[in-house]
């Protein structure tokens, strides 16, 4: 009588282990991401890019801008946070800014300021001009010559 009974105590510890292990995994994600990088200090770049597709590597633009994107990434200083997301993990996470493409990018000072680029980024002074706005004051002349937009951030509740 005693081993069924320790048996069934066994299998109950499982199941909540396997239960609290699922339910860390959907308290995981984006948001949990963006939120722990504001805890540590850290600036966010949101990069917002469809899942690869065959024929995807066949274009010009999307090849410029791979190219630029993996320059940005391995040159980025150490507070920066780049974080890859599907646009609809983007929908999912933020409320604001609204993005009207398949690719943008995100930049964050903190949870309410951004800078937006919405399509893909093909110019690689993008980056540097975005950056220097992460880090300091730029003439908001030079981010809308390149394309940038300052727009308030919304992040959806985080667990």
């Amino acid at each position: 009588m005693r081993r069924p009974l320790s048996v069934w105590f066994l299998l109950c510890g499982l199941v909540m282990l396997q239960f609290a292990a699922s339910q860390s995994k959907q308290n995981a994600g984006p948001g949990k991401d963006i939120a722990q990088a504001f805890d540590s200090k850290k600036v966010v770049v949101l990069v917002v890019a469809p899942a690869k597709s065959a024929g995807q590597d066949d274009s010009e633009a999307y090849g410029d801008w791979a190219d630029y994107l993996n320059a940005f990434s391995s040159s980025a200083p150490s507070d920066t946070k780049i974080i890859k997301l599907t646009p609809a993990k983007y929908g999912q996470t933020l409320e604001e800014p609204k993005i009207r493409r398949n690719f943008a990018t995100v930049f964050m000072k903190d949870a309410t300021h951004t800078l937006l680029y919405d399509g893909m980024i093909v110019e690689p002074k993008v980056y540097k001009v975005a950056l220097g706005w992460l880090h300091q004051n730029v003439d908001s002349k030079d981010l809308a010559a390149q394309g940038l937009q300052e727009r308030p951030a919304r992040l959806k509740y985080i667990k």
